[in-house]
Parts: C-alpha cells; sequence; structure tokens
C-alpha cells in the first residue's frame, strides 16, 4: 500500500486535505543544509515514494563562497558535500546566498543589507535587493538567543535568502509547493514549538506553499538510523566530534569543540578571536572569550582522513560498512537554538 505523505500528520484544520499527498505538489523544495537532519528529510521523501523529479534541494551558502569569497564561519566541505548527495540520488542542487556572505554581514555599518543571489533551473543566476534606503549597523556576532533579529544568521543568511528565492520565480506562481525543512523538537524549547505542518511565509493566494517539517517529532537515533539504514556517509563535521551540522565557527560551539577545531586549524579560530577583541564581546553569551574557553578543554583527536574531506569532500557517499561517526554521541543542542 502507497504511504501518502501526511498519513499520521497531525496538520492544521486551515490547510485542506488536498494536501495530503505528493502528487498534489507541482514542487518539493528541501531546504539542504549538508546535515544529519535534512539528510533524513531527504532519505523519508524516498521511503515514500516521492518521484525524484519533483524534489529540488536548496543550499544557503552562509559565506558567499560560491562568489569566491573565502570560508568564514562555515565549513568549506558543506557545498561539496551537499553536491556528492545531489549527484547520488540524482537531484537537482541550487545554491543561494547573501552577497559578501555572513563577513559582510557582520561588519555591516551604517550600510543597507546585501541583495541575495540563487540559482534557477534554468542555469541563470538572479540578483535583487541590497538598494534599500534603510541603513543599519550590526558590527558585533549573532547572539545565542531564540529571538531571530538578534540572533540574525539564521534569519538573515538563510530564511531571508530562501524567502527571496521563492518570492522572485514566476515558477511557483499558479502552483502548489511544499517546502521542507529538518527542525527538529529535541533540538531546543524554540524548535519544540514549531508546527509539523503550517502554510509557508510566502504562501499567497497566487503562490500555494507548505511548509512541512517531517522529522519534527524524531529523535537523534531515529535520525541516524535512516541514515544508516541508506548507508550514506555522514557530514564531515560528524567525524570530528560535533553533534551538528551547523557553521564550523557556530556561536553555539561547545568549548570542545572549539578546543578541537583550534587544535586542527587554528587560524580559523583566530579569525574568530580577533573580532572578539575587536568588538569587546565574546561570541559567546556567557562571556568567556575564545582563549579562555579553549585553554580550560581538552581537544579531541580527529582522523586525518576527515581532517581533509573537512577541505572538500571526495570520498564515496555511500559505504556497505556503515559506522556511527563521533558526533552522533555529541552535543545535539551546539548549534540550534
Amino acid at each position: 500500500m502507497q504511504l501518502s505523505l501526511f498519513d499520521t500528520a497531525d496538520y492544521s484544520t486551515s490547510i485542506n486535505s488536498d494536501y495530503k499527498n505528493y502528487k498534489n505538489y507541482d514542487y518539493i523544495i528541501l531546504a539542504f543544509s549538508g546535515g544529519k537532519d535534512s539528510l533524513a528529510c531527504l532519505l523519508q521523501l524516498l521511503e515514500l515514494g516521492c518521484p525524484k523529479e519533483k524534489i529540488e534541494l536548496w543550499h544557503h551558502d552562509v559565506d558567499a563562497a560560491i562568489e569566491g569569497h573565502p570560508h568564514f564561519m562555515d565549513w568549506p566541505c558543506t557545498r561539496s558535500y551537499c553536491e556528492a548527495v545531489a549527484k547520488y540520488f540524482e537531484i537537482p542542487l541550487y545554491c543561494s546566498w547573501r552577497s559578501g556572505g555572513f563577513k559582510r554581514e557582520m561588519l555591516r555599518d551604517n550600510t543597507p543589507t546585501a541583495s541575495v543571489k540563487f540559482q534557477t533551473p534554468d542555469g541563470q543566476t538572479i540578483e535583487t535587493g541590497g538598494n534599500s534606503n534603510k541603513l543599519g549597523t550590526r558590527r558585533k556576532f549573532p547572539q545565542q538567543s531564540g529571538n531571530l533579529s538578534t540572533r540574525w544568521c539564521s534569519s538573515y543568511l538563510k530564511i531571508a535568502v530562501s524567502d527571496v528565492a521563492i518570492a522572485h520565480q514566476d515558477r511557483f506562481k499558479g502552483k502548489s509547493t511544499l517546502f521542507i525543512s529538518g527542525e527538529r523538537a529535541e533540538e531546543s524549547p524554540a524548535r519544540a514549538k514549531y508546527k509539523y505542518l503550517e502554510p509557508h511565509r510566502k504562501n499567497t493566494k497566487s503562490r500555494q506553499i507548505i511548509h512541512w517539517r517531517p522529522v519534527h517529532q524524531w529523535s537523534t537515533l531515529e535520525v541516524w538510523q535512516i541514515i544508516s539504514k541508506h548507508g550514506i556517509v555522514p557530514h564531515p563535521a560528524y567525524w570530528w566530534g560535533f553533534g551538528r551540522t551547523s557553521c564550523r565557527t557556530c556561536i553555539f560551539l561547545n568549548d570542545v569543540d572549539w578546543a578541537t577545531l583550534y587544535r586542527y586549524s587554528p587560524s580559523t579560530v583566530g579569525r574568530i578571536s580577533s573580532f572578539e577583541q575587536e568588538f569587546q564581546l565574546a561570541i559567546s553569551r556567557n562571556k568567556r572569550y575564545l582563549q579562555q574557553r579553549i585553554q580550560e578543554s581538552t581537544a579531541r583527536v580527529v582522523d586525518p582522513l576527515w581532517i581533509k574531506q573537512s577541505e572538500y569532500f571526495d570520498l564515496p557517499l555511500y559505504t556497505s560498512d556503515w559506522q556511527f561517526p563521533p558526533g552522533a554521541y555529541g552535543d545535539q543542542g551546539s548549534g540550534s537554538w
């Protein structure tokens, strides 16, 4: 018997039951970070029989490295890992980003927020925005908060970028779209309040978009089980012992993560530490600067293979000898709120 996507969903009564099967959607967009949760969403989609030709993977490049900027916050390997997943499953991958990336937004000083760029199925890269009369200054790291105006990295470099990409593509007008993301209730009190199924922020009368969080009620173990079942090699971050694939220098990293990163890539940590000194503000809200946190922690030992792969992922994505990475047992709150 063929399962529909929402056979067991406690979906909002404001959403018509016509939206309970993937066959009613023209497009299925999966916000794909390369992390375990978005990977689990993809595998769940495929297990439910969703045709690949309807699926699009959307990856937000937070550093705008696709423009040639050096990596500042993110794992250098993330885009190559996402490309490997897309190639393996024969599903298109489209990147989007804010011009100048994280660093430009962080250093914004009496200037408007930069433009958004996004790739389209016809091979174009569209640019929009960046010319607002509304000026603003940041000159500080995003803060550890459930409030997206202060934890601006998620809102400005991912959520808003995705919204712009949807709103500026006429192909979604007059169509039905399913937008999927991998937030889980187990990750944080704030994410526990997210709805399993609801109208997307960009849902309009002319553009029907439903937001589905298929793994919202899954445990971490269930996420790893579906990845194991399909034999997919996880993102290198998990092999470093990181509990999540957020940015390599995410504001939520724990002290051991920072110490480990410093051990193998001191220049990466040094860049963040220098801005702590410039801003006179620690990246963590506990007011402890990185130098102190690293000195008081013991770094993990990372296999040289995964040090290399953290720069560019080029391993086979499938393995018949699947094993839990060290990060499967790590701090699951690292990188979420």
